[in-house]
């Protein structure tokens, strides 16, 4: 039986909260993609192949193509994944927001899913 994605996404969270500190975004970009890619290849049996990424059920790194720079926070970068906003500080703090299509209920929609660094406080995340 394979392991729902919340619960992946979940354990993806974990680990990265008991690793060490990053210190900048491209080492805590990299922290999340060896995570990302360590709980996947534990937790399925579906293999990796970034070409499937929209219907094999596999959750992949976010691609360059959905980075972008966050208006207003210039040391911040957001990676946009289908049901996440992934922003990372330059000095490697990582906030999470889930994004929830409007049809599931305004209740959930931008929920903050995990934070590691100087995002401890998740009220001091980007809103965009």
């Amino acid at each position: 039986m394979e392991i729902p994605k919340p619960e992946r996404l979940r354990e993806v969270y974990r680990r990265l909260a008991a690793a060490p500190a990053s210190r900048s975004f491209a080492e805590m970009r990299q922290q999340l993609a060896d995570v990302l890619n360590e709980v996947e290849d534990a937790l399925t049996a579906i293999p990796y192949d970034p070409a499937r990424w929209a219907t094999d059920g596999r959750l992949y790194p976010v691609q360059d193509d959905n980075v972008h720079d966050v208006h207003g926070h210039p040391d911040v970068v957001l990676l946009r994944a289908r049901g996440s906003r992934v922003y990372i500080g330059g000095n490697g703090a990582i906030g999470v927001r889930d994004v929830v299509p409007a049809s599931y209920g305004s209740a959930s929609r931008g929920r903050t899913a995990a934070t590691c660094g100087s995002w401890a406080d998740p009220s001091r995340l980007p809103t965009r």
